[in-house]
């Protein structure tokens, strides 16, 4: 396969694996805002506390 056949092939695979790592972050986001309520009442984080937590 020479390198011009071989670059749409690559540019595919790229943009599916990018699309792939940004739906993985943004699901990341969601599970973690859902879960603040939760872990304030059941560790009796403070705000900064859980600051903490979006930040890592």
């Amino acid at each position: 396969m020479s390198d011009t056949a071989a670059r749409p092939v690559r540019v595919a695979w790229t943009l599916i694996l990018a699309s792939i790592g940004a739906f993985v972050t943004s699901l990341d986001v969601v599970v973690v805002a859902t879960a603040l309520p939760s872990l304030r009442a059941h560790l009796n984080a403070s705000l900064s506390d859980l600051e903490w937590t979006i930040n890592a």
